[in-house]
């Protein structure tokens, strides 16, 4: 049996159809992709635009406020913004307006500052205890859900010091709000009715408390 010599010219033929079937393999891949693409491009718009039609026809007037069944489908069954601090505290807040602690709020809007005369270690409530104190006030917002809402607000620039009976408010240091995200409803007006509304979720930082921090400068 007389073996062939291979030569250079087979060499170059069988690289040529090995790069021609890596290319058709190639397109083949691509034009399967570009079909799965469109369809789920396809798919997407199609719920886009079901959830779109969905949320116009679930629209309320402002004396239908939000109902239960809006909060479930956007929350959860299992939320209650009425077990959230910041909604709980809303009561007690404007339960105490009458009381001495809104005397002492009200003082301390007027620029009394930094409640270093009131500052005490044995105080029960740890705003009060903290050496970056914080009040409670109620942020209202009539477009969210929630629409009233107990915000921390900061009472001292800087951080409560104390060096045995002494206290004062050491400026090298500030104090700074601590932040939870929350998520609300927020209201819309509904596009084919303006005299009604619709809702979409939004999640909001809330200010919790207050921590002593170093400047950033």
């Amino acid at each position: 049996m007389v073996r062939r010599q291979v030569t250079f010219m087979d060499v170059v033929s069988a690289m040529w159809i090995l790069c021609i079937f890596a290319l058709m393999s190639t397109n083949i891949c691509e034009a399967i992709k570009g079909a799965k693409a469109g369809k789920h491009g396809l798919r997407e718009h199609h719920i886009h635009e079901h959830h779109h039609n969905h949320d116009d026809h679930h629209c309320y007037t402002a004396e239908e406020g939000v109902p239960s069944t809006m909060i479930n489908r956007f929350a959860g069954r299992k939320m209650n913004w009425n077990n959230h601090i910041t909604v709980k505290l809303v009561s007690n807040i404007e339960n105490g307006e009458g009381r001495d602690g809104g005397k002492r709020r009200r003082k301390r809007e007027q620029g009394q500052g930094c409640p270093i005369n009131e500052f005490a270690a044995n105080r029960d409530d740890i705003k009060d205890r903290s050496i970056s104190p914080w009040e409670y006030r109620i942020d209202t917002d009539e477009t969210r859900y929630p629409q009233k809402l107990a915000f921390a607000h900061c009472l001292c620039k800087g951080c409560i010091h104390t060096h045995g009976t002494r206290v004062s408010e050491n400026h090298s240091l500030v104090s700074v709000p601590v932040e939870q995200t929350m998520l609300v409803l927020r209201r819309k007006t509904c596009a084919h009715d303006k005299s009604k509304y619709a809702f979409e979720v939004d999640y909001i930082n809330v200010p919790v408390a207050c921590t002593c921090a170093k400047p950033r400068y």
